[in-house]
């Protein structure tokens, strides 16, 4: 949105987020489940669908703000399923909220095949990540065999760069000169996007490597809500790197048409 609209105050955009179902916000959510705006110039939408693990999240008492959620891992996010028929280009990312904590903190369950008690394998949750987007993969590349338009690209993951710790034990990332570990071989790809992809239409958005280099154009310790001794090493500052992988997408869709 920012480089659309040139960072300009006065966005010459319409919300249309009801068209996505954004107007109904999930119950007791601090925030909707995204945004739509139309830039009626072009006749042109950017949506933006919160889904941190890609998977169908269904809750399981929505009158209970401490209710827990089950997340499917073989179905794909609601959001997929009833709207992309809408879509032309779709741009899916997941990686850093697969981890035990943001589970937990979110009361979310794994399910598969409609049940909770998941396989040995699938309870390591490297597996359930990875079998989680194979399977939303192979959702949209079957929704590209229907509508051959359509372009999926996968974001690979955006590296970490928490120096003496990590973000809740001092790791910090404040400095003014790029740095990174080229050799780190954590952030230099991310062998679960390369090999959900492989074989399908879907194409990688590959910033990992790249970002790498990047330690310091961070949030580090300057956001709104920054405290001594706690810094965002995983965020990043804007202007700065994301606005580069969107002009890779934007070379990648250009790239197509030629």
């Amino acid at each position: 949105m920012c480089l659309i609209t040139g960072g300009t105050e006065s966005i010459v955009a319409d919300d249309v987020g009801r068209e996505f179902g954004f107007d109904l916000r999930p119950p007791f959510s601090v925030r909707p489940g995204g945004w739509a705006y139309l830039f009626q110039l072009t006749n042109t939408r950017v949506v933006f669908s919160w889904s941190s693990w890609l998977g169908d999240v269904q809750v399981d008492n929505e009158s209970d703000p401490f209710s827990s959620s089950a997340l499917q891992l073989d179905q794909p996010a609601s959001f997929l399923r009833d709207y992309v028929h809408k879509l032309d280009v779709l741009v899916l990312n997941t990686g850093h909220h697969w981890n035990r904590g943001k589970l937990l903190g979110n009361r979310i369950e794994m399910h598969a095949n409609g049940s909770k008690e998941l396989s040995k394998k699938l309870q390591v949750l490297r597996n359930a990540y990875n079998y989680t987007v194979q399977n939303v993969v192979k959702f949209m590349n079957n929704q590209i065999d229907h509508n051959p338009g359509l372009r999926v690209f996968l974001t690979t993951l955006s590296p970490r760069h928490f120096r003496n710790g990590d973000w809740d034990s001092g790791g910090s990332c404040d400095n003014i000169k790029p740095f990174g570990d080229p050799t780190n071989s954590k952030f230099l790809k991310d062998p679960v996007a390369e090999a959900a992809i492989s074989n399908t239409k879907v194409q990688l958005l590959n910033i990992t490597y790249l970002s790498q280099f990047r330690g310091e154009a961070h949030i580090s310790k300057y956001s709104i809500t920054g405290r001594n001794g706690t810094e965002d090493c995983l965020h990043w500052c804007l202007p700065g790197i994301p606005d580069v992988w969107n002009e890779i997408l934007h070379a990648k869709l250009i790239e197509d048409r030629i």
